[in-house]
């Protein structure tokens, strides 16, 4: 699967987590190697955090 299998890079970024995120990335959804899947941003949640 790739990135455009997903609805969103919310559901893109989830699926990522639950198959072991950027250790195991065997369906190439981090391809610039950030850590995120599919140009994932991660600045909304951080706000929210504080």
């Amino acid at each position: 699967r790739n990135c455009a299998t997903y609805a969103s890079s919310d559901l893109a970024q989830q699926a990522f987590l639950d198959k072991g995120g950027p250790d195991k990335d065997k369906d190439g959804l981090d391809p610039d190697g950030d850590g995120f899947a599919c140009y994932w941003d991660p600045t909304p949640f951080r706000k929210v955090r504080g």
